[in-house]
Protein backbone atom coordinates (compact mmCIF):
# COMPACT_ATOMS: atom_id res chain seq x y z
CA UNK A 1 0.00 0.00 0.00
CA UNK A 2 0.63 3.11 -0.67
CA UNK A 3 2.62 5.27 2.16
CA UNK A 4 0.48 7.76 3.78
CA UNK A 5 1.69 10.66 5.83
CA UNK A 6 -0.44 13.64 7.86
CA UNK A 7 0.99 16.81 7.13
CA UNK A 8 2.79 17.08 10.82
CA UNK A 9 4.71 13.98 9.47
CA UNK A 10 5.25 15.64 6.00
CA UNK A 11 6.88 18.86 7.69
CA UNK A 12 9.44 16.72 9.55
CA UNK A 13 10.40 15.13 6.94
CA UNK A 14 11.14 17.92 5.17
CA UNK A 15 12.91 19.52 7.78
CA UNK A 16 15.06 16.51 8.57
CA UNK A 17 15.51 15.68 5.00
CA UNK A 18 14.35 12.02 5.22
CA UNK A 19 11.58 12.84 2.35
CA UNK A 20 14.44 14.58 -0.09
CA UNK A 21 14.23 13.03 -3.26
CA UNK A 22 11.01 11.31 -3.02
CA UNK A 23 7.82 12.31 -4.63
CA UNK A 24 5.21 13.22 -2.94
CA UNK A 25 1.20 13.60 -3.83
CA UNK A 26 -0.81 16.69 -1.92
CA UNK A 27 -4.23 16.77 -2.78
CA UNK A 28 -4.83 19.96 -2.83
CA UNK A 29 -4.77 23.73 -4.64
CA UNK A 30 -2.14 26.12 -5.03
CA UNK A 31 -1.52 30.18 -4.86
CA UNK A 32 0.84 32.84 -5.81
CA UNK A 33 1.93 35.02 -2.75
CA UNK A 34 3.17 38.36 -4.45
CA UNK A 35 6.44 39.08 -4.02
CA UNK A 36 8.51 42.59 -4.43
CA UNK A 37 10.21 42.54 -7.59
CA UNK A 38 13.25 44.09 -8.67
CA UNK A 39 11.85 45.28 -11.86
CA UNK A 40 9.10 45.22 -13.87
CA UNK A 41 11.25 42.60 -15.90
CA UNK A 42 11.62 39.78 -13.84
CA UNK A 43 8.02 39.80 -12.30
CA UNK A 44 7.02 36.64 -13.98
CA UNK A 45 9.31 35.11 -11.59
CA UNK A 46 8.38 37.44 -8.25
CA UNK A 47 4.97 35.48 -7.31
CA UNK A 48 6.17 32.24 -4.71
CA UNK A 49 4.16 29.73 -4.77
CA UNK A 50 2.21 28.41 -1.62
CA UNK A 51 0.16 25.34 -1.06
CA UNK A 52 -3.00 25.73 0.90
CA UNK A 53 -2.60 23.65 3.99
CA UNK A 54 1.11 23.57 4.02
CA UNK A 55 1.70 27.80 4.72
CA UNK A 56 5.02 28.27 5.79
CA UNK A 57 6.35 25.36 3.99
CA UNK A 58 8.48 26.99 1.27
CA UNK A 59 7.65 25.82 -2.21
CA UNK A 60 9.63 27.04 -5.52
CA UNK A 61 9.15 26.21 -8.87
CA UNK A 62 10.80 23.36 -10.49
CA UNK A 63 12.90 25.86 -13.14
CA UNK A 64 11.25 24.04 -16.79
CA UNK A 65 8.04 25.03 -15.38
CA UNK A 66 8.89 28.58 -14.23
CA UNK A 67 10.91 29.12 -17.58
CA UNK A 68 7.96 27.45 -20.25
CA UNK A 69 5.54 29.63 -18.51
CA UNK A 70 6.99 32.70 -18.39
CA UNK A 71 7.92 32.13 -22.27
CA UNK A 72 4.26 31.12 -23.21
CA UNK A 73 2.03 33.76 -21.38
CA UNK A 74 4.91 36.35 -20.60
CA UNK A 75 3.23 36.78 -17.33
CA UNK A 76 4.46 34.00 -15.08
CA UNK A 77 0.69 33.38 -14.42
CA UNK A 78 0.13 29.07 -13.88
CA UNK A 79 -3.34 28.49 -15.12
CA UNK A 80 -4.86 25.18 -14.02
CA UNK A 81 -2.65 24.77 -10.53
CA UNK A 82 -4.91 27.06 -8.54
CA UNK A 83 -7.85 24.50 -8.85
CA UNK A 84 -7.76 21.62 -7.01
CA UNK A 85 -6.59 18.62 -7.63
CA UNK A 86 -3.12 16.19 -6.92
CA UNK A 87 0.12 18.61 -6.91
CA UNK A 88 3.24 16.46 -7.50
CA UNK A 89 6.37 17.74 -5.74
CA UNK A 90 9.24 16.62 -4.02
CA UNK A 91 11.12 17.38 -1.03
CA UNK A 92 14.68 19.00 -1.42
CA UNK A 93 16.78 21.68 1.48
CA UNK A 94 13.98 22.02 3.30
CA UNK A 95 11.39 22.69 1.35
CA UNK A 96 8.92 21.09 -1.92
CA UNK A 97 10.22 21.45 -5.20
CA UNK A 98 6.56 21.53 -7.57
CA UNK A 99 7.02 19.52 -10.42
CA UNK A 100 3.18 19.62 -11.86
CA UNK A 101 -0.11 18.35 -11.49
CA UNK A 102 -0.97 14.77 -12.10
CA UNK A 103 -2.84 13.84 -14.85
CA UNK A 104 -4.44 10.04 -14.36
CA UNK A 105 -3.59 6.91 -12.34
CA UNK A 106 0.22 6.05 -11.09
CA UNK A 107 -0.68 2.53 -10.90
CA UNK A 108 -2.23 2.28 -14.48
CA UNK A 109 0.01 4.05 -16.81
CA UNK A 110 -0.21 4.63 -20.54
CA UNK A 111 1.74 4.24 -23.17
CA UNK A 112 3.69 7.36 -23.92
CA UNK A 113 3.80 6.94 -28.10
CA UNK A 114 -0.35 6.52 -27.61
CA UNK A 115 -0.44 9.93 -25.67
CA UNK A 116 2.07 11.32 -28.15
CA UNK A 117 0.03 10.70 -30.90
CA UNK A 118 -3.61 10.65 -29.79
CA UNK A 119 -6.52 11.89 -31.97
CA UNK A 120 -6.78 15.76 -31.66
CA UNK A 121 -4.73 18.61 -30.24
CA UNK A 122 -3.01 18.12 -26.74
CA UNK A 123 -2.78 21.32 -25.05
CA UNK A 124 0.66 22.45 -24.31
CA UNK A 125 0.52 22.31 -20.83
CA UNK A 126 3.96 22.29 -18.71
CA UNK A 127 2.19 22.43 -15.20
CA UNK A 128 0.43 19.09 -16.50
CA UNK A 129 2.33 15.72 -15.67
CA UNK A 130 1.43 12.50 -17.83
CA UNK A 131 2.41 8.78 -15.95
CA UNK A 132 3.44 6.61 -18.94
CA UNK A 133 4.99 3.74 -19.75
CA UNK A 134 8.20 2.44 -21.61
CA UNK A 135 11.73 2.40 -21.79
CA UNK A 136 14.35 5.50 -21.47
CA UNK A 137 17.08 5.46 -24.08
CA UNK A 138 20.07 7.95 -23.08
CA UNK A 139 21.49 8.22 -26.17
CA UNK A 140 23.90 10.85 -25.17
CA UNK A 141 25.60 8.28 -22.74
CA UNK A 142 25.25 5.65 -25.31
CA UNK A 143 26.74 7.85 -27.75
CA UNK A 144 29.56 8.74 -25.21
CA UNK A 145 30.52 4.98 -24.32
CA UNK A 146 30.63 4.30 -27.54
CA UNK A 147 33.07 7.20 -28.73
CA UNK A 148 34.91 7.75 -25.55
CA UNK A 149 38.18 8.94 -27.19
CA UNK A 150 36.04 12.02 -28.89
CA UNK A 151 35.70 14.97 -26.86
CA UNK A 152 33.28 16.32 -26.30
CA UNK A 153 31.47 12.89 -27.19
CA UNK A 154 28.56 13.02 -29.67
CA UNK A 155 25.67 14.40 -28.43
CA UNK A 156 22.38 12.36 -29.48
CA UNK A 157 18.72 12.99 -28.18
CA UNK A 158 16.99 10.72 -25.85
CA UNK A 159 14.59 8.34 -26.65
CA UNK A 160 10.86 6.83 -25.18
CA UNK A 161 9.97 3.59 -26.91
CA UNK A 162 7.20 1.17 -26.22
CA UNK A 163 9.65 -1.84 -27.67
CA UNK A 164 12.14 -2.98 -24.85
CA UNK A 165 15.56 -1.82 -26.30
CA UNK A 166 18.94 -4.26 -25.47
CA UNK A 167 21.19 -3.20 -22.54
CA UNK A 168 22.79 -1.13 -25.06
CA UNK A 169 20.01 0.61 -26.30
CA UNK A 170 19.47 -0.74 -29.60
CA UNK A 171 15.88 -1.20 -30.97
CA UNK A 172 15.09 -4.22 -33.38
CA UNK A 173 12.67 -2.20 -35.34
CA UNK A 174 11.19 1.93 -34.57
CA UNK A 175 13.09 4.46 -33.01
CA UNK A 176 10.91 6.10 -29.92
CA UNK A 177 9.80 9.55 -29.04
CA UNK A 178 12.81 11.97 -28.87
CA UNK A 179 12.44 13.09 -25.35
CA UNK A 180 14.44 15.93 -22.98
CA UNK A 181 16.07 14.92 -19.49
CA UNK A 182 16.48 17.59 -17.19
CA UNK A 183 19.26 17.49 -15.37
CA UNK A 184 18.27 16.01 -12.53
CA UNK A 185 15.83 13.86 -12.90
CA UNK A 186 13.77 11.98 -9.84
CA UNK A 187 14.58 8.63 -10.15
CA UNK A 188 16.58 8.52 -13.21
CA UNK A 189 20.69 7.60 -12.82
CA UNK A 190 22.27 10.36 -15.49
CA UNK A 191 24.95 7.75 -16.67
CA UNK A 192 22.57 4.51 -17.82
CA UNK A 193 21.89 4.06 -20.83
CA UNK A 194 18.54 2.29 -20.67
CA UNK A 195 15.75 3.03 -18.06
CA UNK A 196 12.56 1.00 -17.46
CA UNK A 197 9.51 3.05 -16.64
CA UNK A 198 6.74 4.31 -16.19
CA UNK A 199 7.64 7.79 -16.10
CA UNK A 200 5.87 11.29 -15.42
CA UNK A 201 6.15 13.27 -18.81
CA UNK A 202 5.24 16.92 -19.56
CA UNK A 203 5.09 19.33 -22.77
CA UNK A 204 7.39 22.19 -21.51
CA UNK A 205 9.54 24.81 -23.76
CA UNK A 206 12.13 23.04 -25.37
CA UNK A 207 13.93 25.06 -27.95
CA UNK A 208 13.84 28.36 -29.95
CA UNK A 209 12.57 27.56 -33.64
CA UNK A 210 14.73 30.16 -34.58
CA UNK A 211 18.03 29.35 -36.18
CA UNK A 212 21.14 29.08 -33.53
CA UNK A 213 22.70 32.38 -36.00
CA UNK A 214 19.62 34.13 -35.78
CA UNK A 215 19.97 36.65 -33.12
CA UNK A 216 17.12 38.59 -34.62
CA UNK A 217 14.86 35.97 -34.91
CA UNK A 218 11.22 36.33 -32.74
CA UNK A 219 9.91 32.84 -33.56
CA UNK A 220 7.55 31.09 -31.56
CA UNK A 221 9.06 28.48 -28.88
CA UNK A 222 8.65 25.14 -29.97
CA UNK A 223 7.18 22.69 -27.37
CA UNK A 224 8.92 19.42 -26.41
CA UNK A 225 8.21 16.28 -24.18
CA UNK A 226 10.33 16.03 -21.32
CA UNK A 227 10.75 12.88 -18.28
CA UNK A 228 10.15 14.66 -15.04
CA UNK A 229 10.92 11.38 -12.96
CA UNK A 230 11.15 7.65 -12.94
CA UNK A 231 8.83 6.57 -9.96
CA UNK A 232 7.63 3.25 -8.35
CA UNK A 233 4.25 3.61 -7.46
CA UNK A 234 4.41 2.17 -3.82
CA UNK A 235 7.24 4.19 -3.35
CA UNK A 236 5.38 7.67 -4.21
CA UNK A 237 4.21 10.01 -0.81
CA UNK A 238 0.67 10.40 -0.40
CA UNK A 239 -0.09 13.69 2.11
CA UNK A 240 -3.22 13.20 3.90
CA UNK A 241 -4.54 16.98 3.80
CA UNK A 242 -7.04 17.96 6.87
Amino acid sequence: MRRRLSVERLRLGIEDGSLDGRLVLIDGSLRLVPQPCPSPATAASCALPSIIGLEGVPVTWDREILVSVTAASGDGTVPGLDRAGTLVATPSDGGLILLGRLAGDLEHPGSFAGLVYQRGPLRADPTTLHPVTGWLIADSVRGCLRTPDVSPCQALPSRITDLEPTAEGFLGSGTGVEVAIPNPASGIDPLQVVTPGPFLVRLAIGRSSCPRDDTACAGAPVWAWEVVARYDPWAVVRVEMP
